[in-house]
């Protein structure tokens, strides 16, 4: 006689940690992304301000609506 297959039970408590683990992996690549990357991006905004303050840049002229 074959082996007994899944219960419904056991399928749907199977696909839950299925699903949980790849939602706590996915936090925890997010974290650590943006932990890594924030400082980096604070110190190039603040680089990129310093440098608008320090040089008077040429301000764009407003572009024209093509209907206006």
């Amino acid at each position: 006689m074959a082996s007994p297959s899944e219960t419904d039970e056991q399928r749907f408590s199977h696909h839950f940690r299925y699903i949980l683990g790849n939602m706590a992996a996915g936090g925890i690549a997010g974290s650590s992304v943006e932990t890594a990357l924030f400082p980096l991006d604070t110190i190039k905004t603040r680089l990129q301000r310093m440098l608008q303050e320090t040089f008077v840049l040429p301000r764009r002229q407003p572009q024209r609506s093509l209907w206006g």
